[in-house]
Formats: C-alpha cells, structure tokens, sequence
C-alpha cells in the first residue's frame, strides 16, 4: 500500500449537504475536513485544500489524497491501481496527480495510464505530493489552472479517469450542474494521444 492511504481527506461542505457516504466506504481510513462557508464558493474551495495541504506538511506526510464531496468514483476505478500510479509519479517528479477532468493543456503521453498536463481543469479527486506542498500554498483562484500554470507544479492526470464531479447542485455557480458529458468527451480525446 502507498504511503498517501494513510492520509486521505474528504473535503465536505455541510451547506451543501451532500451524502459522503460512498466515499467514506470507497477511501479506507479517510478522514472528513469541514469547509468553511464563504461569500464565494471557489474562495472556501481553495481554503479547504490550502488547510489539507498545510496539515500535510505539518504532519511530514509524504502526500495526501483529496477527494471532494460532489466527486464519485467511475467503473473501473481501483484502490490498488490508484495507489501504485500515485507512487509513480511521485517517484517520477510529478507535485499532483488529478483523477479526470473536463479540461487540460499541453497533453503528453508519459505512460501507460498517465498524461502529463500544463493544467486542467474541474478535478474532484487529487493526489498533492511533498514536492509541491509550497508550491500549491501559493496557488489562486480557480485552483486547478493555477496548480500548473502559475504555480509551477508538475500535473498528471491518470488515463482514463477514475474520478468525477458528480450531477449536482455547485456551491461555486450556485446552480445544478451536470459535467459528465464534458468528462467523458475530455477523456476520449485524451485517449487518442495514448
């Protein structure tokens, strides 16, 4: 088992009140990290994982997996496999690795299962590693583009996703929103650089 299992986090926002429970089942020994409520939901977004990531750091864990609480776990994800690709990168250079998402930059097939990326976008489910601790407490809004592009901080996205943000009311548009067919259509074109 990987070194970040033992300190997997799920990001909840009780405003939102979303049922977590899947999560906690599917995440062996997560914990739960309350959000706080802020003026605007990207803000309390970016707060959350800052805090994950400082604790983290704090702690000397080698890396953390964060999940939020609108993500769900497609078909074929697998514990084990998500461990070992999270090893890999680490062991290959890389501060974060993102389960799926709906938009990235600057693809490159790096292996079997991985697509080094210059940023992407709409990721719920996240590996940070030690390497880019610092880097990630710099980061602005919106997260995930930043995590590249201005911090600095080398992104993989593992292929084809195991994660997703799941059909449900945002608490950063304020709105029901419903991106599966924005994942699913990123992800087949990523498949064809593979």
């Amino acid at each position: 088992m990987c070194r970040y299992s033992v300190h997997s986090v799920i990001l909840y926002c009780p405003s939102l009140e979303r049922d977590i429970s899947v999560l906690l089942a599917a995440m062996p020994r997560a914990t739960v990290h309350i959000s706080r409520r802020t003026e605007h939901g990207e803000d309390g977004c970016l707060q959350a994982h800052k805090e994950i990531v400082q604790e983290s750091a704090r702690l000397k864990d080698s890396s953390v997996w964060v999940v939020e609480d609108d993500c769900v776990f497609a078909q074929q994800f697998d514990l084990v496999k998500w461990q070992r690709d999270a090893d890999w990168a680490q062991a290959n250079g890389y501060d974060v690795m993102s389960g799926g998402s709906t938009r990235t930059y600057d693809q490159r097939h790096v292996r079997d299962g991985m697509v080094e990326v210059s940023a992407f976008h709409s990721s719920h489910c996240l590996v940070y590693f030690e390497s880019g601790y610092e880097k990630m407490l710099n980061a602005v809004t919106p997260l995930d583009w930043s995590l590249g592009r201005d911090c600095g901080m080398r992104c993989v996205v593992v292929h084809p996703f195991v994660a997703v943000q799941r059909p449900a009311f945002s608490g950063i548009e304020q709105r029901h929103v419903d991106y599966i067919p924005l994942y699913a259509k990123h992800e087949a074109e990523l498949g064809g650089l593979l």
